[in-house]
């Protein structure tokens, strides 16, 4: 098992949940803006 590997395994996963939060509250915020 490569730990290298896995190590960034979890962090592309932490950035891909954190990219998909941040749109969506970016949408929730624009549709309670207008």
């Amino acid at each position: 098992m490569n730990h290298q590997l896995l190590y960034q395994d979890q962090v592309a996963k932490q950035a891909l949940a954190a990219f998909r939060y941040a749109m969506l509250s970016k949408l929730i915020f624009a549709q309670y803006s207008i």
